[in-house]
Formats: C-alpha cells, structure tokens, sequence
C-alpha cells in the first residue's frame, strides 16, 4: 500500500528531519526524530505506557533571582496545599505532591493521555545555600510559588578592565 506525502497549504511537501547546514558543510539532524511515533507504537503494542510516568512527567519549573531572593515556580495543575510538600535544605529545594487518584473507568480505551495523575518528587539545586528558616510557599491556580533568601546577600562586582 502506498502512502502519501503530507503537503502544505501550498501544495508543497513536507520534508521530515531535514538536515540543518551548518557552517563547513556539516549536517545536524534532530536526535530524538521518531522517537513520539515510535512510543506510540511500543504502547499500542504491549497496551500500556512504555515508559513510566515518572520518567517523562515531572512537573515544570523556573527559577529566577530578584530583589535579592530566589523564586522557584511548579506547575501543579489539579494538586491541592494539602497534597504538597516543600523541603529546603543547603543549596537544594525538594518539591512533593500526592494526588489522590480517582478510579477511572477501567473500560475506557485512552487515545491520548497527558494529564498526570499520581505522586512526584522533584529536587532543584539552586545557585547556592539558603535559610531554611526564611522559605515561603503560596500555591494559587495551580502554581506553586517558593521564595528562598539565600544565606549570603546575591551581589555582584563591577571588575576594572586593565589595559
């Protein structure tokens, strides 16, 4: 059976993992091209995930400094303050959650599913040590906010240019 070459609005087709030139001729292609289609594949194949939720769904973060603090964000859509926990230790936050899985239908025959059900740990290292004692946590709409003073004030130092 033939397949057909998917085509742009134009009438063009669509080249898949075209390789980038770079400079001096040298061609990059992209590493992990396939590899959605090939888990798809696994998992229709065995009924199940092939890889653990664990391994590919940790929740998202930032970090940034400001006003002298740090600020930590975790997405954690559908998790309540109650299913969270936050642990600041040295230079390092650790970030908890348990969801409180409802039973879903075991006749339900999932096409797609992204949407993370179950407990995770997530550990961020941060640039360096913070008071334990002066961390805050604010969870609002699914965003959990860390603010961290660190132990030594973040500055930085203009340096002279000899020459």
């Amino acid at each position: 059976m033939a397949t057909q070459t998917p085509k742009k609005p134009n009438g063009t087709a669509i080249a898949h993992a075209t390789p980038e030139i770079r400079p001096l001729g040298i061609a990059r292609r992209d590493p992990f091209y396939g590899f959605d289609a090939m888990r798809n594949m696994l998992d229709s194949f065995l009924g199940e995930p092939f890889l653990p939720e664990t391994l590919v769904d940790l929740p998202t973060v930032n970090l940034y400094e400001k006003n002298g603090l740090y600020t930590l964000e975790c997405a954690v859509p559908g998790y309540k303050k109650d299913d969270i926990s936050v642990e600041a230790r040295g230079d390092q936050v650790t970030i908890s959650g348990t969801y409180a899985e409802t039973k879903h239908d075991e006749r339900a025959h999932y096409h797609h599913r992204e949407i993370r059900r179950g407990s995770f740990t997530r550990t961020v290292v941060l640039p360096q040590d913070v008071d334990p004692d002066k961390v805050s946590a604010k969870l609002e709409n699914g965003l959990l906010t860390v603010t961290l003073q660190p132990t030594k004030a973040i500055s930085s130092k203009s340096i002279p240019i000899q020459g």
